[in-house]
C-alpha cells in the first residue's frame, strides 16, 4: 500500500505491521538532520526530567505532605472523640461526621500522595498491579466522600 501522506497516524493504521522507528522518523514533522539517538536521547529526557523546577518540586512536596498527614491525623483524631463519647455517638448529625472523616482519610491514604506522585513525575513508577489498583480506590474514595456528603 502506497502512502503519499505525511502524517504519521496514517501511516500507522494504514499499515498492517508495526512501522520501524526510522519510517516514522522520516514521516513526521522532524528536523532532517536528527539521528535516531538524538530522538531516543529527547525521549528519555522527557520522561526522566521532572515537571518542575526543584523549588516548586520542594514546595509540593511539603504541602502535600503536611496536607496528607494533617488530613489523615485530625479526621482520625475526630473519629476517636465522637466514638470514644457516649453523648456525642447519640447525636445524628455526628454520624454525617464519622461519615466525612472516613471519607477523608481515604482520600488522604489514596488520592493525595499518588496525586503528588503523578505530579512529579511523567510515567508511571510503581508497576502495572499498582497502576490498575490505585485508580480504582481513587475511585472509590472519592465517590465514598461524596456519598457520605449526601446521604449522611
Amino acid at each position: 500500500m502506497e502512502l503519499e501522506t505525511t502524517d504519521s497516524v496514517a501511516l500507522i493504521f494504514a499499515t498492517s505491521s508495526p512501522p520501524s522507528s526510522s519510517n516514522l522518523i522520516n514521516q513526521t514533522a522532524l528536523p532532517s538532520n536528527l539521528t535516531e539517538q538524538d530522538i531516543e536521547k529527547l525521549l528519555y529526557d522527557f520522561y526522566t526530567s521532572s515537571n518542575f523546577s526543584p523549588p516548586v518540586e520542594t514546595v509540593l512536596i511539603l504541602v502535600y505532605s503536611i496536607l496528607t498527614i494533617l488530613g489523615f491525623l485530625f479526621n482520625f483524631l475526630m473519629m476517636l472523640v465522637i466514638l470514644k463519647s457516649e453523648t456525642l455517638r447519640r447525636m445524628p448529625f455526628n454520624l454525617l461526621l464519622l461519615n466525612l472523616c472516613s471519607a477523608n482519610i481515604l482520600m488522604s491514604v489514596f488520592c493525595m500522595p499518588f496525586t503528588l506522585i503523578g505530579f512529579l513525575s511523567r510515567r508511571w513508577t510503581l508497576g502495572p498491579a499498582l497502576c490498575k489498583i490505585i485508580p480504582t480506590l481513587q475511585v472509590m474514595a472519592s465517590s465514598f466522600q461524596f456519598t457520605c456528603s449526601l446521604f449522611p
